[in-house]
């Protein structure tokens, strides 16, 4: 996650922090896709925020599932956020 302009987003679910080279270890790689794309209903604006947002909002959880007979999915899975896919406008 570097180069954020937006500054101090947490990884999502509090996974590691990895560069692309990193990942062949890793179980699970949450990457962004921060597009807006033809988000054109109305003044719809700030779809390329989603990425940032939904890591935000992460950081209430933690992997403990108590409701999948108590499973901590961090015992059976690495996860591991690379950030956000570089777009560029056409």
């Amino acid at each position: 996650m570097k180069n954020n302009i937006y500054g101090n987003i947490p990884c999502f679910l509090n996974s590691k922090n990895l560069t692309k080279s990193q990942t062949l270890d890793t179980d699970v790689i949450i990457y962004g896709a921060p597009f807006e794309g033809e988000s054109t209903w109305g003044d719809y604006t700030g779809v390329e925020l989603g990425p940032k947002q939904i890591r935000s909002s992460s950081a209430r959880y933690s992997q403990y599932l108590p409701e999948l007979n108590h499973i901590n999915i961090s015992n059976h899975l690495s996860l591991g956020d690379v950030g956000d896919v570089p777009f560029v406008s056409p």
